[in-house]
């Protein structure tokens, strides 16, 4: 069989460009980002055999992470090897790694903890409020011995429903006192700190990217949308406070794919920094 390909068509004239990539849409920030000279990041497979990764953390030596579906937490090590531990647990949606050594994880019904040392487990938190633990997905500590964490309605998502509008922000003391924050998101999702630890990002999809900002003891102040993109999932904050969060770009042409949309946090609400950062 003989393929026979047309030749590649011509270059289109730059002068073209403010008419094909209008400003604000994300092909013009890659373009802006390309002309200027920013360093984009290359990406390597590192790990195959899952369905759905989730929660991914890094130690310093080791990337950690889960399977929602496969169910597990593993641990990739720096020989290309991996590790993994309660394989029977689905829908882990946070990890969180503690100073000695442990790992905490989200799911339905509870927070677990692992020892990978030793392989022992064991329950963190099994109540909030007046009930039994749902579901938690997200979780991210708050630099003071606790955690905060996002529920998501589990059960309904075990039952094949997507609940929309039940998800809350809740925060775990160190002395195991779980207590409700936010309320009315569509589905809570990743979270991370500012550098100075006075802001509480966190993503919920279906809506955007909430600030929070925290008090001095810790709890909540003033709530406010950063960002309306109803596309996130996952959430990261550099060391400059920038917010990152992963999910689907949609410019005024509809969805254009999966990027990298970086907000900075210090500016008024949806200011967009450059993917090079």
């Amino acid at each position: 069989l003989l393929l026979l390909l047309p030749p590649p068509p011509p270059p289109v004239p730059s002068s073209l460009f403010p008419l094909l990539f209008p400003a604000g849409t994300v092909a013009a920030r890659l373009l802006d980002d390309k002309r200027g000279g920013v360093e984009r990041m290359d990406f390597e497979q590192v790990a195959t055999g899952h369905c759905l990764i989730e929660a991914p953390r890094w130690d310093g030596a080791q990337l950690w992470f889960t399977d929602i579906l496969l169910g597990g937490i593993h641990c990739l090590r720096p020989d290309g090897t991996k590790q993994s531990w309660l394989t029977e647990r689905t829908i882990i949606g946070g990890l969180a790694l503690n100073r000695d050594g442990k790992v905490i994880c989200s799911g339905t019904g509870s927070l677990a903890w692992v020892d990978p040392a030793s392989g022992a487990s064991g329950t963190l938190l099994s109540e909030m409020g007046a009930g039994p633990v749902n579901g938690v997905n997200d979780i991210f500590p708050d630099g003071r011995g606790g955690l905060w964490l996002g529920t998501v309605d589990h059960n309904g998502l075990r039952a094949g429903q997507l609940n929309f509008g039940q998800s809350e922000l809740w925060h775990l003391a160190p002395d195991g006192a779980a207590s409700r924050h936010f309320t009315g998101m569509s589905f809570s999702n990743g979270m991370g700190l500012s550098p100075d630890g006075k802001v509480l990002y966190m993503n919920d999809s279906g809506t955007g990217t909430y600030a929070h900002e925290l008090h001095e003891d810790g709890t909540v102040g003033n709530s406010r949308l950063l960002c309306d993109n109803p596309n996130v999932d996952g959430l990261a904050v550099d060391a400059e406070g920038g917010v990152g969060g992963i999910g689907r770009e949609v410019d005024n042409e509809g969805p254009v794919g999966g990027g990298l949309d970086l907000v900075d946090g210090t500016r008024e609400q949806g200011t967009a920094a450059r993917g090079g950062r």
